[in-house]
């Protein structure tokens, strides 16, 4: 097993009316998760969440 080398911080990431908090180890990796989590609750969208530029999410620090 190996150890990461950056604690998880958590992050609060909209897009919109949608929000969501989760954990990761920097901005682009919530980026990344987050666009998963959407893609698992709104499949319809999955090619407009797919095309969302890195710009369209915001990621703020949770406290």
């Amino acid at each position: 097993m190996t150890t990461p080398s950056q604690p998880l911080k958590t992050y609060r990431i909209r897009v919109g009316h949608w929000e969501i908090r989760l954990k990761a180890r920097d901005a682009n990796e919530a980026i990344a998760l987050a666009r998963r989590q959407m893609a698992r609750e709104l499949p319809r969208l999955y090619d407009v969440i797919r095309d969302l530029t890195a710009t369209r999410f915001q990621v703020e620090p949770a406290a």
